[in-house]
């Protein structure tokens, strides 16, 4: 395969799990003539697999991809839901915040929704890489996450802390798993999330980590917005 080469002439760094068979990555098991997921597919359809349970509805067993408008973010949130399904992966295990137990279908569809809230309304904001985010985009998207909004953009009510624990925890995956990513830059270098991120998962407090400004992720605001 041909590798993209960007305008600057730098050729783009070629995903560890590019061309990955997921069901074999996974141990699900498909009757011999089904459709087998592959990493590089936008629609991971998983609703052939063998032993899921008659409650998981067919939307269940697919993640769609292509409700993120960017498309090399798509990349992203790929590597993100194959990391959280195959932790065992060579290149998750060196991970020191990636969870360690592989994630439920219907939990990755929950953290990918999310996740492409996240990414979309970061691409509303201009923002084209995930290395340009800094503390106030993540307050602003919390603040966002945290109301309902009518036609007019006024705020008409109030969201739930399990809607705002989702937005962070979109964040904390970011940033937990920034090292795997190759699509657009990673976020925050340098910046270590809090020690309150590691299992079992909690939301953020004042951390401190070494972070230092604009890349500090952790206003205090955030975990009492989120009940902590």
């Amino acid at each position: 395969m041909t590798m993209p080469v960007p305008a600057d002439g730098i050729p783009l760094a070629r995903s560890p799990f590019a061309g990955a068979d997921l069901c074999a990555q996974t141990g699900f098991q498909l009757p011999p003539q089904a459709v087998r997921p592959m990493f590089d597919h936008d629609v991971w359809d998983f609703a052939a697999v063998a032993g899921l349970p008659v409650s998981m509805t067919r939307s269940i067993r697919r993640l769609d991809f292509t409700a993120i408008t960017v498309p090399p973010w798509r990349l992203v949130a790929k590597e993100l839901m194959f990391a959280l399904l195959v932790p065992g992966h060579d290149a998750v295990v060196t991970l020191p915040r990636a969870v360690r137990v592989p994630l439920h279908l219907a939990s990755c569809r929950a953290r990918l929704a999310e996740l492409a809230t996240l990414l979309n309304w970061l691409a509303g904001q201009g923002i084209t890489g995930l290395d340009q985010i800094d503390a106030g985009h993540c307050d602003r998207y919390l603040h966002h996450r945290s109301h309902i909004y009518a036609a007019t953009g006024a705020i008409a009510g109030d969201l739930g802390p399990a809607t705002r624990r989702m937005a962070v925890q979109a964040v904390l995956d970011l940033i937990d798993y920034r090292d795997l990513f190759t699509g657009p830059p990673a976020p925050w270098p340098g910046c270590e999330a809090p020690p309150t991120a590691t299992a079992p998962r909690r939301f953020p407090r004042r951390s401190s980590s070494r972070c230092s400004p604009p890349h500090c992720m952790w206003p205090a605001r955030w975990a009492r917005t989120c009940g902590n």
